[in-house]
Parts: structure tokens; sequence; C-alpha cells
């Protein structure tokens, strides 16, 4: 009786649900999927920011995301760049396409030092929000839009208050780390402090790092080594904007480090900078050119190979960055030269490059890469590295050159639509097991 009291509901209910899904089908798709096709298609590019791309579906819902620049009527690319008091400038640049080709727009939002992740995140919704009612303005859903303004609250008139810093802004930072198992062992300290001055005339940074480290190796039959090793350095840049393409300079910097053989080496050279683009563009593209004359003391710990323990040299540097941030990818590269003039045949290339280049539909280039090539060893000992030191990696050797690359091809294909936001199981592991 029960059996056939519950194949009965059963039937019931999907009558029910037919009756249900042929109403749906006669009366179109639901308001919300209409509402979708009517929306303005929006791609979110962010270029090297952590702009929580969930959290902007989620708050910004009035409009249909897609996850190729192609099928967007709008790309908002977003970009970053660190201000004079650690802080960080947000700019979000809208670029029109389809019917809103050649509107564009350019938004920018600046946040204090040591900003929260929902403090960034909040702020770029708010620009999103504020960059995109233009264009949603001339789609259907455009009279669906109500603005609200927040009135700033009444204040006394008052006069500019006084930075007692003068514009310095300070910052330390000191960390350690262990790792180990029965036979290795390595334990190291770093510590920083930074102190930074920016204005649009002048900017000022000067830095201290320092790091300690002791390392273990138990090799059985071949005995058990134990090395340390330690770096310290000082850094200050001194920079006077010259007009929207040229910068004068001067850098000092002293360096001690035990991998290196280095006692103390002191490097003081002025420098200029050619920006083929202004200034003012940086965060979407620089092409600058910087040129170095300098003069350095260098102390070694041992004896080195050409048989000295110290010497004063006069070298020259040249160095080419090219940086961009576009809708079709970024690129970031640099050529770097330098030699010493009493010497020319000790000298040194570097070359850098970074790629994420869409080159059609769903389908990106990626590279990554770098080279150097090296003829200005001085610093090496004249005797022979230890075990314990080519184990430990604890003393730079001998080479003529160094190279790392990779590179890779991205695919996309699928729906086009990128709205739906499930976070669920999104910090487990789902099982995985980790086999060694």
């Amino acid at each position: 009786m029960r059996a056939r009291i519950l194949r009965g509901l059963i039937l019931v209910a999907a009558v029910a649900l037919t009756k249900s899904a042929t109403a749906h089908a006669q009366d179109g798709p639901p308001a919300q999927e209409r509402d979708r096709a009517e929306a303005l298609r929006v791609f979110v590019d962010c270029r090297g920011v952590e702009c929580d791309e969930d959290y902007l579906r989620t708050k910004i819902d009035v409009v249909t995301y897609v996850r190729d620049r192609h099928d967007a009527q709008v790309t908002v690319l977003i970009t970053m760049e660190e201000t004079g008091s650690l802080g960080a400038e947000y700019t979000a640049r809208f670029i029109g396409q389809e019917e809103f080709a050649g509107e564009d727009d350019t938004l920018r939002s600046v946040l204090p030092p040591a900003q929260t992740q929902d403090e960034l995140r909040t702020t770029l919704a708010d620009l999103l929000k504020r960059g995109l009612v233009r264009y949603m303005n001339h789609t259907r859903l455009g009279d669906r839009i109500r603005i609200s303004f927040a009135a700033p609250a009444a204040a006394p008139a008052s006069r500019p208050q006084r930075d007692p810093w003068n514009h310095w802004v300070f910052s330390t930072t000191i960390n350690g780390s262990a790792t180990g198992e029965r036979s290795t062992s390595l334990a190291s300290l770093n510590a920083s402090l930074s102190a930074d001055r920016t204005s649009e005339d002048w900017k000022i940074n000067t830095s201290i790092q320092g790091g300690y480290s002791k390392g273990r190796i138990d090799a059985g039959a071949a005995g058990e080594f134990t090395t340390l090793q330690h770096s310290y350095a000082f850094d200050a840049l001194v920079v006077r904007s010259v007009g929207g393409h040229w910068s004068l300079g001067a850098r000092t910097t002293l360096t001690s480090s035990t991998f290196l053989n280095q006692s103390l080496t002191t490097r003081v050279g002025p420098a200029v900078e050619y920006n083929v683009f202004r200034y003012a563009d940086a965060t979407r593209r620089q092409l600058t050119v910087q040129y170095s004359v300098g003069v350095t003391a260098l102390d070694y710990i041992e004896e080195t190979i050409f048989g000295r323990m110290s010497q004063r040299l006069v070298d020259e540097r040249v160095l080419a960055t090219l940086v961009l941030k576009q809708p079709w990818g970024s690129i970031s590269t640099s050529l770097e030269g330098s030699h010493f003039l009493n010497d020319l045949g000790k000298r040194r290339g570097i070359g850098f490059t970074s790629m994420d280049v869409r080159l059609f539909r769903g389908l990106s280039l990626l590279v990554f890469g770098g080279f150097e090539l090296v003829s200005d060893q001085l610093f090496l000992p004249r005797r022979d590295a230890s075990t314990e030191e080519l184990l430990l990696q604890q003393r730079e050797q001998a080479t003529s050159f160094r190279y790392f690359s990779s590179i890779g091809i991205s695919y996309t294909f699928g729906s086009r639509f990128a709205d739906v936001v499930n976070s669920r199981f999104a910090g487990s592991s789902a099982g995985t097991n980790i086999i060694q």
C-alpha cells in the first residue's frame, strides 16, 4: 500500500515539473537570462594586481563578465604603482569596444600603506562601478540605473595640516626561517630598514639589508659539513625630475658578502635617464634608457685569482627597459651592459624578458627568461672551493654565462561567460595524495 502511495506521489511530482518546464518554455527565457543577454559585456584584466575577481563579480552583478576581451564591449585594465608613502595608486583604464570603440576613460584611487585585502577589493569595486556607468547608460538596462551620492560631512574650514615627517616614510622588516630533516638543516635570519621620500620633483630611496644563514649536511661516510654565510648592503638613490621625459640621479651602494668574497665594496655614480613615453603614463608603458658612470672600491676577504686584496676601478653602465601593459597582454624586458674603463675585457651583459601576449581568441603566449654573459668576476678567491662550500653553495663559482627560461602557451575555450562564483571546497585538497 505504502509503495503504491509513494509511486503515485513521484508520478504527480514528475507531471508538475513537466508542466512547469513547458510553461517556462512557452513564456521564453527566464528574466535573469534575458537581463544577462542585454547587460554590458565586460572583461576585467588585472595586471599583477590581486583584485579578487570573484568579489568583483559578486558585488557588481549588473554586467555580464566574459573570459576573453574579444567578446567584451568594455575592457577594464587594472594596474598598480607604488606611491612615495609606500601606499599604492590603482589605475582602472576603461577601453570601449564594438559600439563603444573610442570611448575610453581612466579612473584612479590611492590607498595608504598596509591596506588590507578587503580595503583593496572594495576600492577596486567602487572604481569599476563609477567607470562602467557611462557605458551601461547606453544599454537596454540603462533606465534601471539609480545613482546615490555620499555627501561629505560638514567640517569647519581649516588650514592645511603640517606634515611633521616632511614626506619621509620608514619601513622595517625582520624574518627568520628554519628547515631541515635528519641529514640536513638550514636556518636563516634577514632584516631590512628603508627610508624613502617622494615628491613630484624629487625621489629619495635609502635601504639597509642584512642576512645570515647557517647550513648543515650529513654526508654519511664523507662526514658532516657546517657552513656560515652572511651578507650586508646599503643603497641610496637620489633622483631629480627634469620635465616629462628626463631624470637626473645618483646612486651609492655598499655591500659585503661571503658568497662574493667581498669584505666591503663601495660604488658611487651619477646617472641620467630618458623615457620615450611620458612618466605620467608609467602604469601603462615605459621605454627608458639609463646611463651611469661610477667609481668602485673593492676590498676582498681572501686573495683573488688576480693576486689582489683590494682594487679601485671606474665603470660605465647602460640599461634599457621596456614595460607595456595593454589589453592584448603585457611585456617587461630589459638589457644592461657594463664594463670597467681601465679594462674593457672585464664586462657583463644581462637580458631579461617576461611576456604574456594574447595571440588571438583564447590563445596566449607565455615567455619568461633571461641570460647573463659574465667576464668580470674579479672577486673569485685564489684557492679552490672546499667540499662544504660546493655542497652548500657558499661561494660563487667561475662561469662565463648563466641563463634561465620557460615558454608555453595557454588555450581556453568553451562558454564565453564568466559570471558565476562558487567558492565551495575552496580550501580543500579534495583528497589529493602527495607521492614522493
